[in-house]
């Protein structure tokens, strides 16, 4: 196997893995904003992005 075979398959095995590096970094952003929100949404109105939507879910639903 030669160095451009080498480095040819390198490059093919890395695509996937930078594939899923870049979700996983949209998801840690996601989640960072989520949680930058919930927090001064409880500083501002007095409940979290968890606990709003729970009410909403259980309004939406009474029994």
């Amino acid at each position: 196997m030669g160095a451009d075979a080498v480095a040819g398959l390198i490059a093919r095995r890395s695509r996937p893995v930078d594939i899923i590096h870049e979700f996983l970094r949209a998801i840690w952003k996601l989640d960072h904003d989520l949680q930058r929100v919930s927090k001064r949404m409880e500083a501002t109105v007095g409940l979290t992005g968890p606990q709003r939507l729970c009410l909403l879910h259980i309004g939406r639903q009474p029994r």
